[in-house]
């Protein structure tokens, strides 16, 4: 089925039964920066029905709160008792239970662990959600990685360095609990360290939030030389504890600070060096004890060997899952939706040997850091023109307001293209930049 054939009626309609008997239902736990209800809903078209997890007093829902119970009956938890809270769901007869954002990772976890249905254990979760705990537990798991230091919130700058005892070495600074590159940024020492921390500082000279700091991973020196990114994503789903890579998602190169630029599909790895990177986020996933849900690997490819970035537990952004659908015919989203329920996975694992075009790719445009509004943007009808272009989305308007720290999602346009070969691809973030002529201010 393609992907625009899933997506259901407009009016909500529920999905019709399966060949043997009423479809299983489906409890989504859900904020405002989850997939969206639409999109959720195609994706479970024929699969199963849904219901919803929601805090009703969640600032991120909006107008989703009275959107969610079209799509399906929603159970409100914020501040019930949790037994109150799994008897209203038990009455549901849920199959299973997910999430699709990093939030919602613990609240689907729990209420999954009360009913007895398939769930990963709390000290996952609190390892999928926070990269230091993360961070420690794969190094008590043997897996190398970067040097790395907690800075605790409400510490000063100068007390979270001193207690960090942070050598003089490059070094990248990011929350502790957040996504997208969201305040993540490189210092080149312990003097830009400090620097950026005032920075980042609230009104009060104070850390707002736990942060985390880790040493900088040099890139292979080789990849850089061919205008490709130096790290890569494996896309898994992990079913009763073992997990099944299916894509290796190529990158463009970041974007001042730590901003991505762009997602392909397929890798562009020699069939040993993706294999490599699929042993790799497997170990990782296991050392975590991942046992259920969709899982988004990122891994540094470094001259000593892969080494993993951070693991999330859910499908990623980026428009990976719009990629991946033109690849296979089905998303990322709807193979968690179905594995959820008990559905075996309907794509192949991913062939190492793969990597050769043609790719589908994911271009972002990331304005410069010093830039505070975007003036203008043209070349739009150029940028549509172009052969290669398949579609166009802004994500920002004229008058918008830019700011660095909100990450790769503050992009200004997304561009979905297609590469005939490595050659064209190499060539495709030049190739679209210079359609568009967008216009900044700093002020």
């Amino acid at each position: 089925m393609s992907p625009a054939a899933e997506h259901p009626d407009g009016d909500g309609a529920r999905a019709p039964e399966h060949p043997d008997g009423p479809l299983p239902r489906l409890l989504v736990a859900y904020d405002g920066t989850s997939t969206s209800p639409f999109d959720l809903s195609a994706a479970a078209q024929g699969v199963c029905e849904l219901a919803w997890l929601v805090d009703r007093d969640d600032p991120t829902l909006t107008d989703l709160a009275r959107l969610l119970p079209r799509y399906g009956p929603v159970v409100h938890r914020g501040g019930r008792p949790l037994a109150d809270v799994v008897a209203e769901v038990g009455a549901l007869d849920v199959a299973g239970v997910v999430a699709f954002s990093d939030d919602q990772l613990g609240p689907a976890a729990e209420v999954a662990r009360a009913l007895g249905l398939e769930a990963n254990p709390s000290e996952t979760v609190a390892a999928l959600t926070d990269k230091g705990a993360q961070r420690a537990r794969l190094a008590t798991g043997g897996l190398a990685g970067p040097a790395v230091a907690r800075l605790d919130a409400g510490s000063t700058p100068a007390e979270a360095v001193a207690a960090a005892r942070w050598d003089d070495v490059p070094c990248v600074v990011k929350p502790a609990q957040g996504t997208g590159s969201r305040d993540t940024w490189r210092a080149e020492g312990a003097d830009q360290l400090l620097a950026g921390l005032c920075d980042h500082a609230g009104p009060d000279g104070r850390l707002p939030e736990d942060l985390v700091v880790e040493e900088w991973l040099a890139g292979d020196a080789h990849l850089a030389e061919t205008g490709l990114g130096d790290y890569v994503s494996v896309e898994a789903m992990v079913v009763r504890g073992t997990c099944t890579p299916l894509a290796v998602t190529g990158k463009f190169p970041l974007a001042p600070p730590c901003r991505e630029t762009g997602n392909f599909l397929p890798h562009h790895l020699a069939a040993e060096a993706a294999a490599a990177v699929c042993a790799l986020a497997v170990q990782a996933v296991a050392t975590l004890g991942v046992v259920t849900g969709a899982v988004h690997v990122e891994v540094k490819l470094t001259p000593d060997g892969p080494r993993i970035i951070e693991v999330n537990g859910r499908v990623p952004g980026g428009a990976i899952d719009q990629l991946f659908a033109l690849r296979h015919g089905t998303t990322l989203t709807r193979l968690a939706v179905a594995a959820a329920v008990g559905r075996p996975l309907t794509v192949a694992p991913v062939d190492p040997t793969e990597g050769g075009g043609p790719f589908h790719l994911a271009w972002f445009l990331q304005a410069p850091p010093e830039a505070r509004r975007l003036v203008g943007i043209g070349g739009i009808d150029r940028l549509a023109g172009d052969p290669a272009v398949r579609s166009t989305a802004f994500n920002r308007s004229v008058g918008d307001r830019l700011d660095w720290r909100a990450g790769s999602q503050g992009y200004i346009v997304s561009v979905v293209a297609v590469a005939e070969d490595v050659a064209a691809l190499r060539e495709m973030p030049g190739r679209l930049a210079a359609l568009v002529a967008p216009e900044y201010a700093d002020i």
